[in-house]
């Protein structure tokens, strides 16, 4: 199960980028590992949160 704090923080730092943005720009950003960053963007992305271009 994912930590809900940290993809708050991940879905917070999108939506302030309307324009989108990379994964390695939110892990630097928010400190969180690029691996371990992937799995929530995943998810988000499965769930429909989230969309990839």
């Amino acid at each position: 199960m994912l930590n809900q704090e940290i993809k708050d923080k991940v879905l917070g730092f999108v939506k302030g980028k309307p324009h989108g943005c990379s994964s390695q720009d939110i892990s630097k950003e928010l400190g969180i590992n690029r691996l371990t960053l992937t799995k929530y963007l995943s998810t988000l992305y499965s769930e429909g949160i989230l969309g990839y271009k």
